[in-house]
């Protein structure tokens, strides 16, 4: 189907590559480690709830300049949009296959979530109809842990004379892709290294598990609540005190809001 230069078609094996540079050029500052391959597959191909014909793709001049994944019952997990490219054009383009997917699956509203600091995606979104649902949303599973915590300290301010050691012990729970993770971290003079592996001198020592501990970088208040529920243990106790100084340099933005339309 062409919409000026610009031609839309559904998956095809060996498509996933392009999809993983293309998403990853749009939402850089929200990924703190690279897709795989296999990753994407299991985001979207394999979900049971996800089509090939229910993902769709823009080209222009046989380049993948646009996609979209949309399930059965009309969520939008993935939107992604060649940033060289007419933005609102493509868009409509993308969002009038969905919607006519969605409804021929017998879907109630389509749902999609975008960047809640860009005023582009909001702009276009309420142009085409949809309205904002007013939930601030916010998923992740941690590939590598140690290296999330290298970044987020990297554009945190550290106080200088901070001097303190903390191993870290997250353990596995729950969901099978979500991983268990060892690593230690050193504050000296303001800055930080972080290791994998455990602890060779005296430090902090903080156990949980890694859902409970992503959920403390989202919200860092309720860090009270998670030692009251056990959930979280800090050896010595009586150190708790830094671990919560720690968390609040480690804080993750809630980066998502959700778009819905019911037609």
């Amino acid at each position: 189907m062409p919409f000026d230069n610009y031609c839309i078609r559904t998956y095809k094996e060996g498509d996933e590559i392009k999809l993983i540079e293309l998403f990853t050029k749009n939402y850089s500052q929200y990924v703190f480690s690279a897709r795989t391959k296999e990753y994407w597959l299991w985001c979207n191909k394999k979900r049971p709830d996800v089509k090939p014909n229910g993902i769709f793709i823009v080209e222009n001049n046989e380049k993948i300049i646009g996609y979209a994944v949309v399930s059965n019952t009309g969520n939008v997990y993935e939107f992604a949009i060649d940033k060289n490219f007419d933005f609102t054009k493509i868009t409509s383009l993308l969002f009038s296959k969905i919607e006519a997917y969605a409804k021929s699956k017998g879907a109630e509203a389509i749902t999609v979530y975008v960047p809640s600091d860009s005023k582009k995606f909001k702009k276009v979104f309420f142009e085409l109809g949809y309205e904002n649902d007013g939930h601030v949303n916010f998923a992740m599973i941690v590939l590598n842990m140690p290296n999330l915590i290298r970044k987020l300290l990297s554009s945190s301010e550290i106080p200088k004379g901070w001097n303190e050691n903390f191993f870290f012990d997250l353990k596995q729970k729950g969901y099978p892709l979500v991983s268990s993770f060892q690593f230690c971290l050193k504050i000296k003079d303001g800055k930080t290294y972080v290791k994998e592996g455990k602890p060779k001198e005296s430090c902090i020592h903080i156990t949980t598990n890694t859902t409970s501990f992503i959920e403390l970088l989202l919200e860092p208040k309720k860090i009270f609540q998670a030692i009251f529920q056990k959930k979280l243990k800090i050896t010595p106790s009586y150190k708790f005190y830094k671990v919560i100084k720690l968390i609040s340099l480690l804080r993750l933005p809630k980066i998502y809001i959700s778009y819905a339309d019911i037609r």
